[in-house]
């Protein structure tokens, strides 16, 4: 088991054997209580898209963003999000 779900190189995973069977007195058997492993990012789309409007004049728009990918229940917001 990863120590967090977060993305990184080299992270430390926890390892927890069980053994068993008729013939498991027959061995030693040496244990590792843990290994290193990465977790890579994955992707994420970001789709813009504007809504049609009556002539009013302004160069002012409706936009959304959406995104695509998260994972489980995380959100994603923009710091700024600029209509050109």
């Amino acid at each position: 088991m990863f120590n967090n779900a977060n993305v990184g190189t080299g992270k430390t995973v926890t390892i927890t054997s069980t053994y068993g069977g008729a013939d498991v007195n027959n061995y030693t058997i040496t244990d590792h209580s843990s290994t290193t492993a990465d977790v890579a990012t994955k992707a994420l789309t970001a789709t813009a898209s504007a809504a049609n409007k009556v002539y009013d004049g302004t160069t002012t728009a409706t936009t959304t963003l959406t995104f695509t990918g998260l994972v489980g229940s995380e959100t994603l917001t923009t710091d700024s999000w600029i209509n050109l």
